[in-house]
């Protein structure tokens, strides 16, 4: 992922994160534990990294971002 759908992307669950509601939260968690190639990874990590469950989840930040 890269360029301006990334970061959009990436608005997109933080403000998913933000608004907090049971339904937004559930979503993320959806994403976050998703089977690899459902989601991209980079958004798995995200979600995952703002609900707090990428420890784990067994999440290894750079293989699934890149270094993004």
């Amino acid at each position: 992922m890269d360029g301006p759908f990334y970061a959009l992307s990436i608005k997109g669950v933080q403000a998913l994160a933000g608004i907090g509601t049971p339904e937004a939260l559930r979503f993320l968690e959806g994403i976050a534990r998703s089977a690899q190639g459902e989601w991209p990874d980079p958004l798995r990590w995200h979600a995952a990294e703002e609900l707090g469950i990428e420890d784990e989840l067994g999440f290894d930040e750079d293989a699934m971002v890149g270094g993004a």
